[in-house]
C-alpha cells in the first residue's frame, strides 16, 4: 500500500458512538492530556515526575447522525448520578483514496452537550467525550490504531438541518398559553461534573451534579399585551415568595412542519427580561428562559416531533395555533 506523508494527509472521518454515527462538519479533534507531579531530590533539584492523572478528549460538531440518542441520550440522567461510559467507541476516517484507518478508545464518557441554534449553517454546537484509563488496568493503552479492508458500513443518516430554519413556540397551556413566532433561537446545555475516583485517586469517570437548559429568541407576531404577559416585565414579585421549581409554564420551541423536532422546557422562566423604547429599534429585545425542571429540578429538556403542522390564524394581529400536547412523548436530554 502506497506510504503518505502526514503533511500531505486530509483525514474525513465518522465517529461511531456505541450502536449510532456522527458525522462531524469540520474537525474531530483528539487530545490526550496528562497531570504530572514533580519529583526533587534532597537539593530541591528535579530528578523526574510522575503521571498523576490522563485522559483523551474528543470533540466535535455533528452535521449528521443515525440516531438522535448519540447527542441527547445521557442526558436522561438526574442530578448525582454516575455518566454511563459508552463501549464500542471509534472514529474510520480515511487518510487516503484506498485507505481507512480506525481509532479504536476505550469506553468513553459524554460531557459535553452542544446548544442548538436553529437556522444557523451548523445548528449543532460541538459535543465533547472524555476517556480514561481502565482503573483496574491503567498501563492498557486509551486508543489503539488498525487499518481497515474497506470503508466502514454506515446507516442512513439524518442531515442537522432538521434542526429547523424557522423556530417556532408557545408558553405555557390551554386558555393561557402564549402563541409566537421567532426570527431564531437558541438553546444552550451545561454539565456540571465532579470526577469520579478510586482509593488511588485515579480518575475513572465523572458524576452528574447539575445541569442548565436555557433558550434565547426574540418572540415575533405577537400583541404588546401578550409579550407582557410572556416576559412578566410588568409584574412584581412577592419579595421573599417562595415558588416551587416545578410550578412555572413550561415553553415549547418547534419546527413548522410535522416530523420536526419538538424542545419542551420544562418550567420554564424568563429571566431579566427587557425593552427598548427606540423610534428605530423595535421594542422587544431578546429574551431568555430557563429551565426550572420538575419538582426535583430533573428533565428539564425533552425532545419529541411534532405529529401536525404548525397552523396560524389571522386575526387583529398574526397568532399561532400550537399546543404542548402536538409533541410526543421524545427523548428527555436535560
Amino acid at each position: 500500500m502506497k506510504q503518505y506523508p502526514i503533511e500531505d494527509i486530509k483525514a474525513p472521518a465518522y465517529l461511531f458512538v456505541g450502536g449510532s454515527v456522527l458525522f462531524i462538519k469540520d474537525n474531530i479533534k483528539v487530545q490526550k492530556t496528562s497531570t504530572r507531579l514533580d519529583v526533587a531530590t534532597s537539593h530541591a533539584i528535579k530528578a523526574g515526575d510522575i503521571i498523576t492523572d490522563q485522559a483523551i478528549t474528543i470533540k466535535g460538531s455533528p452535521v449528521a447522525f443515525s440516531n438522535i440518542d448519540a447527542l441527547f441520550k445521557e442526558l436522561k440522567l438526574v442530578k448525582g448520578a454516575r455518566i454511563p461510559k459508552i463501549e464500542n467507541f471509534y472514529i474510520a476516517a480515511r487518510v487516503a483514496s484506498d485507505k481507512w484507518v480506525k481509532w479504536t478508545f476505550l469506553p468513553a464518557i459524554h460531557d459535553t452537550i452542544g446548544g442548538i441554534t436553529f437556522g444557523a449553517n451548523l445548528p449543532l454546537g460541538e459535543h465533547g467525550w472524555t476517556v480514561y484509563p481502565d482503573p483496574l488496568n491503567p498501563t492498557s493503552p486509551m486508543v489503539t490504531s488498525s487499518e481497515l479492508d474497506a470503508a466502514p458500513t454506515v446507516p442512513d443518516m439524518e442531515d442537522a438541518g432538521k434542526f429547523m430554519l424557522r423556530c417556532l413556540g408557545v408558553y405555557g397551556e390551554g386558555d393561557s398559553a402564549i402563541d409566537f413566532d421567532t426570527d431564531g433561537a437558541s438553546i444552550e446545555i451545561s454539565l456540571t461534573t465532579e470526577d469520579a475516583q478510586n482509593d488511588r485517586l485515579i480518575k475513572y469517570g465523572k458524576n452528574l451534579t447539575d445541569m442548565s437548559v436555557s433558550a434565547k429568541f426574540k418572540p415575533r407576531n405577537i400583541t404588546l399585551e401578550k409579550w407582557q404577559t410572556l416576559t412578566g416585565i410588568l409584574t412584581s414579585d412577592t419579595l421573599g415568595e417562595f415558588k416551587g421549581v416545578g410550578s412555572l409554564p413550561n415553553l415549547v420551541l418547534r419546527g413548522a412542519k410535522k416530523g420536526d423536532f419538538t424542545f419542551t422546557l420544562k418550567s420554564a422562566r424568563c429571566t431579566d427580561p427587557s425593552a427598548t423604547f427606540s423610534p428605530s429599534e423595535a421594542l422587544m429585545d431578546e429574551l431568555t428562559f430557563e429551565a426550572m425542571g420538575d419538582n426535583l429540578g430533573d428533565n428539564k429538556l425533552t425532545i419529541g416531533t411534532a405529529t401536525a403542522d404548525f397552523t396560524f390564524e389571522t386575526d387583529t394581529v398574526l397568532t399561532a395555533k400550537l399546543s404542548s400536547k402536538a409533541s410526543k412523548s421524545g427523548t428527555v436530554v436535560a
